[in-house]
């Protein structure tokens, strides 16, 4: 596969977690995060990569890039669904739309 290759959004996919922010007892989550890990078709580890989150209903939007070990993580995101841009010098760009961040109920 040539060097302008897609970014893996497989991978992006599996490593994507969803989380909440502690709070007590069973108080309403109103935010969340997204977590993930940039890779190329074949698996190996984008670091560098820019990573732009999109809330889709706020049209807030942050931007972070992706460490030497291709992790990236955006907390305190409000409930809703999201578009992610993935943007490296020699690849194309590569967006994943209509992620959804929600609250997840913990006990304390």
């Amino acid at each position: 596969m040539s060097k302008r290759s897609h970014l893996c959004l497989f991978a992006i996919l599996c490593q994507m977690m969803l989380f909440s922010l502690a709070s007590p007892g069973f108080g309403q989550q109103t935010l969340g995060g997204l977590t993930g890990m940039v890779t190329d078709a074949s698996g190996g580890i984008l670091p560098g990569t820019v990573v732009t989150v999109v809330g889709e209903q706020t049209g807030l939007s942050r931007t972070q890039t992706a460490g030497g070990n291709g992790f990236y993580e955006f907390a305190n995101l409000p409930i809703g669904t999201y578009t992610l841009s993935f943007t490296k010098e020699g690849f194309q760009t590569q967006k994943m739309q209509a992620v959804p961040v929600r609250a997840i109920a913990r006990l304390q």
